[in-house]
């Protein structure tokens, strides 16, 4: 948000590119293990539901700040 709101757009691309591809990384852990995204002693947890919102969310953002990049450079 910070990098975005600097103006300083090809910064928070890849940023979002870097938590996008830590999303997929999660959602590949979870398939393989139902332990992961759990954790009982502070009772918290993330769904595949939600690792799978998050990469939607991560595509849409980056779409939006790679159009604002286009639209700037013309």
């Amino acid at each position: 948000i910070r990098a975005r709101d600097e103006g300083r757009l090809s910064d928070a691309v890849s940023f979002a590119r870097d938590e996008l591809a830590v999303a997929h990384r999660m959602l590949s852990a979870m398939n393989v293990s139902s332990e992961i995204g759990y954790e009982a002693a502070n009772h918290y947890y993330f769904s595949k539901g939600q690792i799978v919102e998050k990469i939607v969310n991560c595509n849409r953002i980056i779409a939006l700040l790679e159009g604002e990049l286009v639209a700037k450079s013309c």
